[in-house]
């Protein structure tokens, strides 16, 4: 009985394999051993009639993003099996990131009235990159018709544009900051990393 028990171990251990998990904009890739299947994704990963591709080896210089560990053959229920594994992992991590979000929204918010309030209270905030930010991020949440801009210890103008539909913000200093090792006065929220490339994101 002990050698019998001996070897459905070992035989097990020997067909236990690992399945790992990468994506890109559009496919998610399974790889398993020397196999690789490919699946076209629309949004986050879901369970759907979307077939399986078997496609040739993918060379991925990332680590996984989600991996599990099966037993068996590489059949089609073996990868379907791991696949729903795959999602309900990338429904959650979607859930947390939507919650960060609205975390971090909540934040920005709470930050918006305390600004105003300091506003209304006269205080001249010290040219940061901390304060910059804080400023540039309140002028960016609403139009700059109703601006009312906070005094800092560096005067400065401010500037709002439509980048392909992407609000953005300036602001330039009228003298410049030390920002990252570099002498800067021109910052910006907002827009994309393709527009108004001279101002810095911060």
């Amino acid at each position: 009985m002990q050698c019998q028990k001996e070897r459905s171990i070992t035989s097990k251990i020997l067909n236990e394999m690992k399945l790992d998990f990468f994506t890109t904009k559009r496919y998610t890739y399974i790889i398993a051993g020397n196999v690789t299947f490919q699946k076209k994704e629309q949004g986050y990963p879901k369970v759907n009639e979307v077939p399986f591709e078997r496609v040739e080896w993918q060379n991925f210089t990332t680590q996984p993003v989600f991996s599990t560990d099966v037993e068996g053959e590489v059949i089609e229920e073996v990868i379907k099996d791991g696949y729903a594994q795959f999602c309900e992992f990338s429904k959650k991590v979607h859930q947390n990131k939507k919650n960060q979000n609205e975390q971090a929204k909540q934040a920005l918010e709470v930050d918006f009235i305390s600004i105003e309030n300091e506003i209304k209270e006269g205080k001249i905030f010290e040219t940061n990159e901390a304060n910059i930010r804080r400023v540039l991020l309140y002028l960016n949440s609403m139009n700059w018709g109703v601006w009312q801009l906070p005094a800092m210890t560096i005067g400065y103008s401010a500037h709002q544009y439509d980048c392909d539909g992407h609000q953005a913000t300036t602001i330039t200093l009228d003298e410049p900051i030390n920002y990252q090792g570099e002498m800067v006065c021109k910052f910006k929220v907002g827009g994309g990393r393709r527009h108004l490339t001279q101002y810095r994101y911060i």
